[in-house]
């Protein structure tokens, strides 16, 4: 997880200096999508496990 946070960081920090140096908001707009598109990923990692549990419960009530 701390990994992750670090490679983040560094990767905002890079399209920063990018954006400064070309004045391309692309490489922002590049990072911004690919943080959205890994928070997706990890919300539905979620959603499965939630699911799973849930099902869980409802054999037990049962």
């Amino acid at each position: 997880m701390k990994g992750t946070v670090i490679m983040k960081i560094v990767s905002i920090l890079i399209s920063l200096l990018a954006w400064r140096v070309t004045g391309y908001d692309f490489f922002i707009i590049l990072t911004v999508t690919s943080m959205t598109i890994d928070l997706y990923k990890g919300f539905k990692k979620v959603q499965k496990r939630l699911n799973k549990i849930l099902k869980m419960m409802r054999k037990i009530k049962q």
